[in-house]
């Protein structure tokens, strides 16, 4: 059964790798290299993914902290490229359920947890500020 998954999981990224090559392209500039360590993650497609993604949007989001191309994809697919749909940033945050909900009732405050969403585009960013809070670089530092 797993060398079964594992075909299908070809076959399947073998279709995303076309789909992509559809998307009109940005810029035909290559790809600058990556600056990260370029160690292949289990979650990783077989075809260059990066390329595909800096093509497409002329941007190279993975030199962002936290950022990896799995999870750029994640969020391109889920907010794509159109900036537009959404009037102002708090407008963003909100749709992807990141801001701290206000309920309250008698003039006390209920609660001030975020609301829950079924967004994978906002489960990619909470993942991402994850890694780095964890890391070494400027962003996940913390002062004692």
């Amino acid at each position: 059964m797993y060398e079964f998954y594992q075909q299908q999981i070809g076959a399947i990224d073998a279709e995303i790798e076309q789909c992509l090559a559809k998307f009109p392209s940005v810029t035909e500039e290559p790809p600058p290299p990556s600056v990260k360590k370029n160690h292949r993650r289990k979650t990783h497609p077989p075809f260059d993914l990066h390329g595909h993604l800096y093509r497409l949007t002329g941007v190279d989001f993975t030199t962002i902290d936290g950022l990896h191309v799995v999870t750029v994809q994640t969020i391109i697919a889920e907010v794509g490229l159109d900036p537009s749909k959404f009037k102002t940033e708090k407008q963003f945050a909100s749709w992807l359920g990141l801001c701290p909900g206000c309920p309250i009732t008698g003039g006390k405050v209920k609660s001030s947890q975020t609301r829950k969403v079924v967004n994978r585009a906002a489960t990619a960013f909470r993942l991402a500020a994850q890694a780095v809070s964890r890391s070494s670089c400027a962003l996940g530092r913390v002062d004692s």
